[in-house]
């Protein structure tokens, strides 16, 4: 399976997590462009803020998961906070780990190499950006 394939694996479980969630949202759409996906939840106005943060975690799990259950897939910076929080949303990085016994295991937990230049170890080559936003609409957007 290619590298673009496993990434929109990933993003269409998380449309599908979303959309799951009809009490508090209308619509999601998913767009792949040049450097990554875009996953946009549309979503009913006036809502707690708890429930936004609940929308949010069920997103960021729903991506983990899918990493988990995709072979050769990575979520960079793991170990440490692999989400970054956006002003609509979050948004990560995705990898493609080919060989795990010759991989720099520091680029892909960490998101960096710890021995930039001096490593021998395999870093990644094929990476996408996933963005998940959230946009507050009075009604069913209407698509094209």
């Amino acid at each position: 399976m290619e590298p673009q394939e496993k990434y929109k694996m990933v993003a269409d479980r998380v449309v599908h997590e979303l959309m799951a969630c009809k009490d508090l949202v209308f619509d999601v759409t998913l767009v792949d462009g040049t450097k990554g996906l875009s996953v946009t939840a549309f979503i009913k106005t006036k809502q707690s803020q708890e429930k936004l943060d609940n929308l949010k975690e069920r997103a960021r799990k729903a991506v983990l998961d899918a990493v988990e259950k995709t072979e050769c897939l990575y979520l960079l910076g793991c170990s440490s906070n692999p989400f970054a929080t956006m002003s609509l949303g979050f948004g990560c990085a995705l990898a493609v780990m080919p060989d795990p016994d010759n991989a720099c295991w520091d680029s892909y937990s960490k998101g960096f190499c710890s021995s930039p230049g001096s490593c021998k170890f395999q870093h990644p080559k094929h990476r996408a950006g996933l963005n998940v936003f959230f946009q507050a609409v009075k009604k069913r957007p209407v698509t094209p």
